[in-house]
């Protein structure tokens, strides 16, 4: 009977054919008829003990196992968020080329493009009143001479508050339009009165968003006109592969910020396509190739990469790097 009710429960287990075996092992122990009937019972146990823990010593493994994963997870939170501390973690909402004047950056109108150069000018002001008894907000004023362009900067209302001083170098994540009456979103914002209204002094479309910051060197993307790269997001790689289809030139190289989920071995990683997805794309590394000890799991890295596929056999996005870095911006 109690032969029948293991049975019965061994039906609902992961293991029943094995369960059923040792049921088998247990009465010819118990009856004497089979001698090496308890070695085998020791096999059966170690056996089922890699599909599901059992004995004391396969659940303190697994346990172990289980540890040394949540340690691992928390320590690529760690480099996560200190990656995402750094200015240049936010650097794929912009166009970026080793020119910023390079005309490809139109190919995303409507992100803007990175620059760089140095403040020229800063003044503590007060914004016009909105009314006679509206007696305006101060404000600090920044004029930034960019390779692109001059931009005029309200350090207040950036997206992260700008601080600098005259001759500080800086980086210029700047919105394309910044004030401009012919923008509707901005003649709105006009018409409620929410506008901030600049003095005669700073009549100059005026960058109200995007980001900003000091640095203490040019941003290594500058010394990469060699490579002719094509800048991809994150989120441009998330979509490539999500619709199995390439959203830039085949015959370009291409420059993004990746995060390492995996080495695969042999000169082949795998790389987050964007942190928190599923989607994964393969990165090749010829041995020859500088820096690849940059390559660790939950690290970020700079690449520039070319001959990108889709591989049939891996059913994967595949590219091969060309250069790696472990920053482009560094940091004042």
């Amino acid at each position: 009977m109690a032969l029948k009710a293991a049975t019965a429960l061994a039906n609902e287990s992961k293991t029943p054919e094995l369960d059923r075996e040792r049921d088998v092992l247990i009465e010819q122990i118990v009856s004497g008829e089979k001698p090496d009937a308890v070695k085998q019972f020791k096999a059966l146990i170690q056996k089922r003990d890699l599909i599901v823990a059992t004995s004391e010593s396969a659940k303190a493994r697994v346990a172990e196992a289980e540890r040394i994963a949540r340690t691992e997870e928390q320590r690529r939170d760690v480099v996560r968020e200190a990656w995402t501390k750094r200015v240049e973690s936010r650097l794929h909402y912009c166009v970026m080329a080793p020119d910023p004047k390079d005309a490809f950056i139109a190919r995303r109108p409507y992100d803007p493009p990175l620059d760089w150069g140095k403040v020229i000018r800063k003044e503590k002001i007060r914004l016009l009143g909105k009314n006679e008894l509206d007696e305006g907000k101060p404000a600090t004023m920044y004029e930034v001479a960019g390779v692109r362009k001059h931009y005029f900067v309200h350090g207040e209302i950036m997206r992260d508050p700008f601080v600098a001083e005259v001759g500080d170098l800086v980086l210029l994540c700047a919105e394309r339009a910044g004030y401009d009456k012919t923008r509707s979103d901005d003649a709105f914002e006009l018409w409620r009165g929410d506008a901030p209204l600049y003095p005669p002094s700073w009549p100059q479309p005026v960058q109200r968003g995007g980001l900003a910051a000091r640095i203490a060197r040019v941003p290594l993307i500058a010394e990469k006109a060699r490579f002719n790269p094509f800048h991809v997001s994150r989120n441009d790689m998330y979509w490539a592969i999500s619709d199995v289809k390439l959203h830039w030139p085949a015959d370009r190289s291409i420059v993004v910020d990746a995060e390492v989920q995996a080495d695969l071995g042999g000169g082949r990683y795998e790389m987050l396509s964007e942190s928190g997805h599923q989607y994964t794309w393969i990165l090749e590394v010829p041995p020859s190739l500088p820096n690849k000890a940059l390559l660790l799991p939950a690290h970020s890295v700079w690449l520039i990469a070319n001959q990108a596929h889709f591989d049939k056999t891996l059913r994967k996005l595949v590219l091969v790097a060309q250069d790696l870095e472990e920053h482009y911006v560094i940091e004042k």
